[in-house]
C-alpha cells in the first residue's frame, strides 16, 4: 500500500494515495515513512489539521528523521506557530546541518519572530552552503577532465587539472588519489608516494590509494610496507562488500 500510495501522488491522485497511505498506516501503525507521506498528501489537499497530526505521529515514531521534522515546522509555521515551527525547524539542522530548505525557512520564521540577525545568520548558512555545493560541483569537474586526460596520456594537463581541483578543495581525498596515480605514470615516485599518502590521510579507508600505494611500495622492492598496504585494501574491500552485499 506504501508503493500504491506513493505512485498516487505522483500521479497527482491526491485521494487515492491518501487511501492507500491509511492502509498502510492500518498495517503498520508504528512505520514512520506512512505517516509522513500521509501527512503530505494530506497537506496537498488542504486537510492542514490531519497533516500536522500526522507529521507529528511521524516524530514521535521517528525523532532522528531531518524530513519529519521539516514537515511538522513548516505545518506549525503554516498554522502560525512560529515559535513551534522555529524549534522543529532547528531540530531539522540539528540532524541534517546542510538541509538548505530547513535554513530557508528558519530564517523566514525568525525574521518574522522579530530576530533579525538570527535569521539573516540562517540565510548566510543558505549562502554558505549553496557556495560550498557550486564549488564542489566545479571541483568535480575538474577531476573528472583530469581523469580524462590521464586516461589519454596527456599527463602535464591532467596534472594541472587535479592540482586546480586541490587548490580549490583540499580537503577531498580523491583529488590527491589522482594525482598520484598521474605522478607515478610521469615516475615521480615521491610525489605520487607524497600524493596517495595525502589522500590516506583524509580518508583512511581509501582501498584503491592503499592499493597504489603498496603497489608503489613493491616496486621500490619494500615488501613489508607493501603488504602492509595490500592488506589495508583488501581489508577494507571486503567490509564494504559486506555492507553491500
Amino acid at each position: 500500500y506504501f508503493e500504491l500510495g506513493l505512485v498516487r501522488g505522483q500521479l497527482g491522485d491526491l485521494s487515492g494515495a491518501i487511501w492507500a497511505f491509511r492502509q498502510s498506516v492500518r498495517l503498520h501503525p508504528n512505520f514512520e515513512l506512512p505517516h509522513l507521506m500521509l501527512g503530505v498528501s494530506l497537506r496537498r489537499l488542504g486537510n492542514h489539521d490531519g497533516a500536522l497530526a500526522e507529521f507529528r505521529r511521524s516524530v514521535e515514531l521517528n525523532p532522528k528523521d531531518p524530513e519529519a521534522h521539516y514537515n511538522l515546522g513548516m505545518e506549525l509555521k503554516s498554522g502560525g506557530d512560529v515559535a513551534g515551527a522555529v524549534a522543529a525547524l532547528r531540530k531539522a539542522i540539528e540532524l541534517k546541518p546542510d538541509f538548505e530548505k530547513a535554513h530557508y525557512n528558519l530564517g523566514i520564521a525568525l525574521r518574522s519572530q522579530g530576530q533579525p540577525a538570527a535569521a539573516q545568520k540562517e540565510l548566510s548558512e543558505l549562502k554558505a552552503l549553496h557556495d560550498s555545493r557550486a564549488r564542489l560541483a566545479q571541483v568535480k569537474l575538474l577531476t573528472l577532465q583530469g581523469v580524462d586526460a590521464l586516461k589519454q596520456q596527456k599527463l602535464d594537463s591532467a596534472l594541472a587539472l587535479f592540482n586546480q581541483a586541490i587548490e580549490q578543495s583540499p580537503e577531498l581525498p580523491t583529488s590527491h588519489y589522482y594525482l598520484g596515480l598521474t605522478w607515478q605514470r610521469k615516475h615521480e615516485s615521491a610525489r605520487a608516494k607524497a600524493a596517495f599518502e595525502k589522500a590516506l590521510d583524509l580518508k583512511p579507508d581509501y582501498a584503491q590509494a592503499h592499493a597504489s600505494l603498496g603497489l608503489l611500495y613493491w616496486n621500490q622492492n619494500d615488501q613489508t610496507h607493501a603488504i602492509e598496504h595490500f592488506r589495508q585494501a583488501v581489508i577494507v574491500f571486503g567490509q564494504f562488500r559486506q555492507h553491500f552485499f
